[in-house]
Formats: C-alpha cells, structure tokens, sequence
C-alpha cells in the first residue's frame, strides 16, 4: 500500500493543533475552572464531559479518514491502453552565421533559441523532432515524445558547430519530410531569418503534396545588421561587411507554397500562439500497442465510511 497524493498528509497537522487545544480545554474545565473551586469542578462538569469528549473523537476521526481519502491509497494496479495521436511536428532552425546578427538582442540565435524552448513546451499528443541547418541539415533529434530531452540540447547549439557554411533550407524541408515520412500529417515549421530560394519552394511544394504543413517564423528586423565573426564582421569577397536583413515578403510566400503561414518574431509569445493556432490537427488518435500500468485510487472508500460516520447526526429531529 501506498498513497498516490501522499502531500495531503500536511492537512493533519493544523487539525491536530486545534483538537488537541480543544481537548486540553476540555479536559481542564473550560471557563468553569475560572469560578468554580478545583474540587467542586468534576462534580459540575461529570454530566457532559463523556458526550463532550466522544464528539470531539468524532470528529476527529471523520477529519483523519477524510485526509486519508485525499491521500489516495492505492492497493493494487491495472493496465491501461496509451493512445497518442498521430500529428506530429518537425522544428527546422537556422544555424547559418547570419543568425548571429544583434539587430534582436542579445542575438537572432539567442531568441530564436528561446522561441525553440517555448515551442517544446507546448502541449502535444504527437511527436516532436528537431533539425539544424547552414550549408546542410543535420538531425539533433527524431521523432520523439521525449521533448524535454530535447530541450536539455538547445542551449549548445552555435554556429560555429556547423561545418558547412550557407542557407540551403530547401535540403533542411527535405530533411523534415524525410522525418515526417509515413505519418497521415503533421506540421514542420521553420525558424530562420534567410532568404529562401528556388529549391526552397520547391521542398515547401513537396511537404504540402505529401499533407504536411510549413509555417515559418522569421527572426530578424527590416534594419539590416552586420554578422559578428572573431576577428570583428563577416565581409564579403570585395572586403565590406556583410549586412542581413529579414526578408518577410520571401518567407511569406514561401509559407504559401508550402500550404502555411509566416510570422515574425515577437518580444512577447504572441508569436508561438500563433503557431500553435496553425498547428493542422487532421490526424486521428490511435492506441498504442504499449500498456501502462496505473495505480487504482482507492480514496472513495474512505468518503463511504466518512458518510456512515455523519449519517446519524443527519436524522430530522422530531418537534415535541
């Protein structure tokens, strides 16, 4: 035996500082020790100390058989049939080196990050798998329940890690179907302050032939900014900096192609609601082939005995 709720037992304790203050005044003679001499008080008090006290055991164990009820006692365990839903979703996050622009502080990739963590706190039926890419797509985690595991490695993703330089998010969407494959739907989304290209568009055709969804989140403002790099900004091959700048219009229409939504990145999470509103939820339910086994509460037997305990206090008094 156990108790499923064993927290409740705390109840006990403001219960058991008032009855035994109840019962210390009691067995002391209550107001009456004030005005009547010590050797007379038992005999005053003889007639209704014995009903005094029984009520008050009363209610005492009415109070305790009540608590243990909330404790959930719990003898035995049944299985029980999983059902988990089908929709799955892919999250695709851009680790190329424009991310690491300080327009948004204290990066787009820091932000971005943060927006990733939002997202797998969600709640969800299905499964959750994430994916990085620059020059190419790299797979951080599959398809899985587990989203807390997949929180615990965001915070290392920098894109120093990449190998590959770029912005190939065509391969990436490729990638997240590869994933998504087998599944009856499911939604990829897609965060990246990029500008995506022909084969980009493409990839978001195919996701929306094969009944996925992509929605995308731009991260990044209108302003352009330079791309820090260890030796100071990024250039290019004439010798300037480098300057990125978020290109809603492409992501829009790249949205559209792939039977989705784009938006951009907020301070606040009306971003993330937002996606979560888009989320399709076309897949149907299915039962696992796994079972769980789960403890029975065995509380309400408890609120039985507690209703026979109060049943005779709820006769209607006759009138004389």
């Amino acid at each position: 035996m156990h108790f499923i709720r064993p927290w409740w037992v705390l109840t006990m304790l403001p219960a058991a500082i008032v009855f035994f203050r109840v019962y210390k005044q009691s067995m002391a003679g209550g107001a009456w020790k004030n005005v009547c001499d010590p050797h007379l008080l038992p005999h005053f008090l003889a007639s209704g100390k014995r009903k005094s006290n029984i009520a008050l055991y009363l209610l005492a164990l009415i109070w305790c058989l009540m608590v243990v009820g909330m404790m959930g006692p719990t003898f035995a365990e049944e299985e029980q049939t999983v059902y988990q839903g089908l929709q799955s979703r892919v999250i695709v996050l851009d680790l190329s080196e424009s991310m690491d622009a300080k327009d948004i502080k204290p990066s787009r990739l820091t932000r971005a990050k943060y927006k990733v963590a939002d997202l797998l706190k969600q709640k969800s039926s299905g499964q959750t798998a994430l994916i990085v890419f620059s020059g190419e797509p790299y797979v951080v985690s599959p398809l899985t329940k587990d989203t807390k595991t997949i929180a615990a490695m965001i915070p290392v993703l920098e894109t120093v890690l990449m190998p590959v330089t770029g912005h190939d998010i065509g391969a990436a969407l490729d990638k997240a179907g590869a994933l998504l494959s087998g599944m009856t739907s499911g939604d990829v989304i897609l965060i990246t302050d990029s500008v995506p290209g022909a084969k980009a568009r493409k990839a978001a055709a195919k996701l929306r032939a094969d009944g996925y969804r992509l929605d995308v989140l731009g991260v990044g403002t209108n302003k352009p900014a330079p791309i820090p790099s260890a030796s100071g900004f990024v250039s290019d091959e004439q010798g300037s900096i480098r300057l990125t700048s978020l290109s809603m219009s492409a992501l829009n229409a790249l949205a559209r192609v792939g039977g989705g939504k784009a938006v951009r990145f907020t301070l606040d999470d009306s971003d993330i609601k937002q996606l979560q509103s888009w989320f399709s939820t076309q897949g149907p339910a299915a039962a696992t082939t796994e079972t769980v086994s789960q403890w029975i509460d065995a509380g309400y037997w408890f609120a039985l005995l507690v209703g026979l305990l109060i049943l005779p206090f709820s006769r209607r008094k006759e009138s004389v």
